[in-house]
């Protein structure tokens, strides 16, 4: 560790450029930010995550000895290891962290604190959440919006989606294989106790609160709600998607997301999943009404729908 700390002693942000390292996990919007920031000019060394903890803090080390980064970013702390080994080590080593949530952190780091070090900075999607994460015991927390790499200059008008031009569209998928994820025995028994008391068919604000409101007494740590309640919140938003698509009796309507989604009472057309950036854009142009039935977990902010 000495020789590491006189490695990394140099001063970092002293003038833009900067040298960024970014952890990549292959998750939405990361490699956009990737060609966002250079676009900027920065100059960005892009490591894939390795799901090893001991693996991937070996190659943050080295490469960050080679490139000596002014940062290392991350969307959702892609990356770093549940237990804050990672986290720690680059904090004794004075290394900046910079982290962008597009999802309640709750569901991301179980055990928050032990992330919380002076040299990272949270950037979260939703305003709501900064009281929690400097209750966590991050000092340094931003509001940043979702956001959208779609051009506002480009024509996404596309032949193949004329038929579309008198239609309503919905793309998503049914939370289903989120909630297999998070699944363990008991979930949907509480999920089910969940329901008799909250309407789960429609929106709530602050839900996570509520849910903590009704079965926190079930569990002895955050660590164990946080893991049924992000299961809970993929649920919820489950039968709210399923619900609103059941009640749309477009004459022209048209699902595409999972295959699942031909199990539930649809009127329209089930059509399996598109890609968001090379298909999607092109249907959002070319279709009469673009619905958007968001996430159960945003609470002030917007959806990534929405911006494109």
């Amino acid at each position: 560790m000495r020789n590491l700390k006189a490695r990394f002693s140099y001063q970092k942000f002293l003038q833009p450029p900067y040298k960024i390292l970014y952890l990549d996990d292959d998750y939405f919007l990361q490699k956009e930010s990737i060609a966002a920031l250079k676009q900027l000019g920065h100059d960005v060394t892009v490591l894939n995550v390795i799901h090893n903890p001991t693996q991937m803090l070996a190659q943050i080390l080295k490469t960050a000895v080679i490139t000596q980064p002014d940062c290392i970013m991350s969307i959702n702390h892609a990356g770093f290891d549940p237990e804050g080994k990672i986290a720690h080590i680059l904090s004794e080593l004075c290394i900046p962290v910079l982290l962008w949530y597009l999802d309640d952190f709750r569901f991301i780091i179980l055990k928050g604190d032990i992330h919380a070090n002076p040299n990272t900075a949270i950037f979260t999607f939703e305003k709501k959440h900064i009281p929690a994460l400097k209750e966590t015991g991050f000092e340094h927390v931003f509001h940043l919006p979702s956001a959208t790499v779609l051009d506002p200059a480009r024509n996404y008008e596309y032949a193949e989606f004329a038929g579309l031009a008198n239609a309503t569209v919905f793309i998503g998928s049914t939370f289903n294989k989120s909630k297999a994820a998070r699944f363990k025995p008991r979930f949907p028994k509480w999920a089910h106790q969940l329901e008799k008391q909250l309407d789960l068919t429609q929106l709530h604000d602050q839900l996570f609160d509520k849910i903590m409101a009704i079965q926190g007494k079930y569990f002895d740590t955050n660590e164990a709600f946080y893991h049924y309640a992000s299961y809970a919140m993929c649920h919820a938003t489950a039968l709210y998607r399923q619900y609103c698509l059941e009640s749309v009796l477009a004459q022209d309507f048209h699902v595409m997301g999972d295959e699942d989604w031909r199990n539930a009472n649809i009127s329209g057309k089930i059509h399996g999943p598109v890609h968001n950036i090379t298909v999607a854009p092109h249907i959002f142009k070319m279709a009469l009404i673009n619905l958007c039935f968001s996430s159960q977990q945003l609470g002030s902010s917007v959806s990534l729908r929405a911006f494109d």
